[in-house]
């Protein structure tokens, strides 16, 4: 496990595009990534997206959106933020037929980078089962880079949620926990809805497993508020519950934080 604690958010920023670059630049006929929304990447993401567009050697790289919820109904705009505390603004949906991350990633990074369709692959409640071989048939996950939850979920593995470690892609009931409850009516926010009936039964998701099987894993954080869970996912025994803590089993984990949520392991970065 290497550990990278930048300064401020805006180095944070810098030093996630640049570690997405090297991927980009490996010189390999094909790269394959999986890259998370949120709101952590996002000026990682705007500094990325200026290296990328127009640059067509750059076409050799392929995206895997590695969970996504899929809203029914007529959604015609979804609420975009664009940093922590700021308003969120409307945003006109781009495909009705997208799942919510999606939509996401395209506003924050697809779009402004240029990135081509036939370069970006969907997990969806169709295509889930078969994820694992199409990655494995094209090469394999070079790097997946993934936010942090608070409750210590990766991807869409939340707490509560994991049944064993060796499990692929897969799809959750959105019901299964109050938390996946509310991460799923989260989203009628995000496309300023309200009939809950619009809800879908189930989302998609990476599993362990092949989030496991990616070459290289980076797990990002930033803010004093994920100190304490950052502490937890790293330094905790493995655990079913906090299904980010697999990442210690991981071949080649990058830890890439701020100063803020490096708090509580100033401690443990020094024994190392």
């Amino acid at each position: 496990m290497k550990v990278y604690i930048t300064r401020d958010k805006e180095d944070f920023s810098q030093v996630m595009a640049q570690m997405i670059l090297k991927h980009m630049y490996s010189g390999k006929a094909r790269v394959n990534l999986s890259i998370t929304a949120g709101i952590t990447p996002i000026r990682g993401y705007e500094i990325l997206a200026e290296s990328v567009r127009g640059r067509n050697y750059f076409d050799n790289v392929h995206y895997y959106v590695f969970d996504d919820i899929f809203i029914r109904g007529d959604k015609k705009e979804i609420y975009r933020t664009t940093a922590r505390g700021e308003e969120p603004k409307l945003w006109p949906v781009k495909n009705p037929n997208a799942g919510i991350v999606r939509e996401n990633l395209d506003w924050k990074y697809f779009v402004p980078a240029g990135v081509k369709d036939d370069r970006i692959h969907d997990i969806t409640e169709e295509n889930y089962g078969d994820i694992d071989r199409m990655i494995a048939q094209a090469g394999g996950l070079d790097m997946i880079i993934m936010g942090l939850g608070p409750d210590g979920h990766i991807c869409g593995n939340l707490p509560g949620t994991v049944p064993y470690w060796n499990q692929g892609a897969r799809k959750v009931r959105a019901d299964t926990t109050p938390g996946t409850m509310k991460m799923v009516r989260s989203c009628l926010d995000e496309y300023h809805l309200t009939d809950e009936s619009l809800l879908p039964e189930y989302y998609v998701s990476f599993g362990p497993k092949t989030v496991l099987d990616a070459r290289h894993a980076i797990l990002i954080a930033t803010g004093s508020e994920k100190a304490d869970i950052v502490r937890r996912v790293l330094y905790d025994p493995v655990s079913l519950e906090l299904p980010a803590s697999v990442l210690q089993l991981h071949r080649d984990l990058t830890v890439l934080l701020d100063q803020e949520a490096a708090a509580d392991i100033m401690d443990k970065i020094g024994n190392q």
